[in-house]
């Protein structure tokens, strides 16, 4: 504590401490300080590998004559640092020399912030002088501002004429253009009048023709009465009658074959509806199994048509994801199903449970000028297939693959119980519990067949069958 012992300061600089320090215990010769206080070097000593340095706490370095660092320029304090250590042994001269050089350098910054000061005040006079000359500027621009104002609202008037003007030779221009859209449309409605007039005279001349149809039909009628027995013809009036009533859409397909002649509408490459009562099949037989390629049953499909979940147009072709309609050929006045032969048995099934109505489908109309469609019609080149001669494409039959069952995705439709033995067994293959399995449930010869024996599902330990389970 030199202030209470009045000694005053002789390092040239204080030193900030940058780390803690605490003193040993039981130490006289240690200070204890933190980070941020303020030391006065005295002198440093050297202690085996280690350096130091005898000092003072300074509370107040201002106040005792100490100035801060930033009073003092860049070589003031580069010449203190280089001689803080010289000025320890406090020798006089150069200690004294140390002050002198910190004195000059403070009447040097001294009259550098004059130099400054008579600088900035210089500065603000030309501030000054260019602030008098924007206000100038500025009383400048306010005149001509006013007077462009004037100026302008002169214009506005020229300006307002001249918008009239552009508005007048735009009504001038909208009015030519309206005189041409009435030209067009006089002319379009002498020509939709023209039509119509030629629309009449072929709706005269379709009557007309009509009405002559009608009066050679009921000649025909009258000549087909004086020709034919009275009875026989009576007979084929009862028939068509009874051929309407009880089956109607065969009767109008009749019609169609024979009045509309639907044959001679119907031209290769083209796509259109046809009746099915008018499709023959064009294969000997369908599938064993009567399923399609991807393994549905025909069944499945004739129970979507009966629940309307699907419309008789309503085939797809998955491998090629389009539409499949099917591919008909005309031969000797029938219409031959060549690709949708199992469609077709579907179709007719439920035909003939729709009988008030015909059943139509899409139908792609090909020639047997096409050898792709050649060799898929005819077995031969020569002569046609003899199922053509015997049955005319009006019937089909099953595969003869014995033992065979209506199938849907691989699995009886029928033989349910069977099925389902089977299924577990494949499912439970490679596991420890299809042994099990098999000492618990077994099939049973329920019904004996000549074509295929009926099985049930038996329960081995009480001998008790499905149907005894559920109380059938």
């Amino acid at each position: 504590r030199p202030a209470e012992k009045g000694q005053a300061p002789t390092a040239p600089a204080c030193l900030l401490v940058e780390m803690d320090f605490i003193a040993e215990k039981e130490s006289l010769n240690q200070l204890t300080v933190t980070r941020g206080d303020t030391v006065a070097p005295l002198k440093a000593e050297a202690r085996g590998d280690q350096w130091w340095l005898w000092a003072c706490v300074v509370d107040r370095p201002n106040d005792l004559g100490w100035l801060p660092a930033d009073c003092i320029d860049q070589a003031a304090a580069d010449n203190a640092i280089a001689y803080l250590w010289e000025a320890w042994d406090l020798q006089g001269g150069r200690l004294a020399s140390f002050w002198n050089r910190l004195r000059l350098a403070c009447v040097d910054r001294a009259l550098n912030a004059e130099l400054q000061a008579a600088d900035a005040e210089n500065r603000a006079r030309e501030a000054e002088q260019r602030a008098q000359r924007a206000q100038k500027k500025v009383a400048d621009l306010e005149k001509l501002s006013q007077k462009l104002t004037q100026a302008l609202e002169r214009k506005e008037d020229a300006s307002e004429l001249d918008g009239l003007r552009q508005k007048a030779l735009f009504a001038e221009q909208r009015a030519h253009q309206s005189e041409r859209l009435l030209q067009v449309v006089e002319s379009q409605q002498v020509d939709e009048t023209m039509k119509c007039k030629k629309l009449a005279m072929a709706l005269e001349e379709s009557c007309q023709r009509e009405q002559v149809a009608k009066a050679e039909v009921q000649e025909l009628h009258k000549k087909i009465e004086q020709e034919l027995p009275k009875e026989l013809f009576n007979r084929l009036k009862a028939r068509d009658q009874v051929l309407k009533d009880i089956y109607p859409a065969l009767h109008d397909v009749v019609r169609d074959l024979t009045d509309r002649n639907l044959r001679a509408e119907c031209t290769p490459n083209t796509t259109r509806k046809l009746p099915i009562l008018a499709l023959r099949w064009s294969q000997e037989n369908i599938n064993s199994h009567l399923q399609f390629s991807d393994g549905r049953s025909i069944f499945f499909a004739l129970d979507q048509l009966l629940r309307k979940h699907r419309e008789p147009d309503d085939w797809y072709n998955d491998r090629h994801r389009r539409q499949d309609q099917p591919d008909v050929i005309l031969y000797q006045g029938g219409f031959y199903v060549v690709t949708a032969n199992r469609r077709l048995a579907v179709l007719s099934m439920f035909q003939a449970l729709n009988r008030d109505r015909k059943v139509e489908v899409t139908c792609n109309i090909w020639s047997l000028d096409v050898p792709r469609w050649n060799e898929r019609f005819f077995c031969t080149e020569e002569k046609p297939p003899w199922w053509i001669k015997q049955r005319c494409g009006l019937g089909i039959e099953v595969g003869a693959k014995r033992n065979a069952v209506a199938q849907h995705k691989g699995s009886s439709l029928f033989y349910l119980q069977e099925t389902a033995f089977y299924m577990i067994e494949n499912l439970l293959q490679g596991t420890a519990g299809l042994s099990i399995f098999r000492d618990l449930v077994q099939l049973a010869v329920y019904t004996r067949t000549s074509v295929k024996d009926e099985c049930q599902l038996l329960r081995v330990f009480d001998n008790k069958t499905l149907y005894d389970v559920c109380g059938r």
